[in-house]
């Protein structure tokens, strides 16, 4: 877990609360220092044998990503490197997983077409703007109960290409867990209004 007084990754994201972690990558809740937001964070460890460009040819969707803005998608705000580690901020973890909801609530069919919707509608999105290999496990879909409506929330998994795409550590071992996580119920964001299930 990580120091709260550890340098800043980046020189910006301080972070906190850790959400996932396994191999090479880490998410976590982390604060902007220079906007004073809370944001999520994904750090992915990777070899120092990795040359910079194939680090940035690693980073280069995530323009085309950024650009994309939608309730129904977790945003991506910044990236970089910051030693042997890059590192993703996106939107905060908010709500639950469709995993815990499905398991633990009484959907009925209104609500179920009104989830459905929503997903169909961040996945056309990224579908429009090229994006594609989209992880639609209840795991990795968020569902953030708002007043009297539900906010569905994809991780499009941007990262589990790049763990695809080139070998991080600099070998094919501990490769098993490329997913950027989404907390459980029982790990509730403490600034989420809700819970949160990244």
């Amino acid at each position: 877990m990580a120091q709260r007084n550890a340098r800043p990754v980046g020189g910006i994201y301080q972070v906190g609360q850790v959400i996932t972690s396994g191999g090479v990558l880490t998410s976590y809740t982390a604060y902007n220092r220079n906007t004073n937001d809370v944001v999520g964070l994904l750090v992915v460890e990777f070899a120092p044998s990795i040359d910079a460009q194939t680090v940035q040819q690693l980073l280069q969707p995530l323009e085309r990503r950024r650009s994309i803005d939608s309730p129904n998608l977790i945003h991506v705000y910044d990236w970089g490197t910051d030693g042997n580690r890059l590192y993703i901020a996106t939107d905060p973890p908010r709500g639950m997983t469709l995993r815990y909801v499905l398991d633990n609530e009484n959907i009925d069919l209104e609500r179920a077409l009104d989830l459905t919707r929503q997903m169909a509608q961040g996945l056309k999105l990224l579908h429009e703007q090229g994006v594609s290999g989209v992880d639609l496990r209840p795991q990795m879909i968020t569902v953030d109960s708002l007043v009297a409506a539900d906010r569905v929330q994809l991780d499009d998994g941007f990262h589990r290409a790049w763990c695809r795409g080139s070998d991080i550590r600099g070998s094919r071992a501990g490769r098993g867990d490329r997913t950027r996580g989404i907390r459980r119920h029982s790990q509730a964001c403490p600034h989420a209004p809700h819970g949160d299930g990244v």
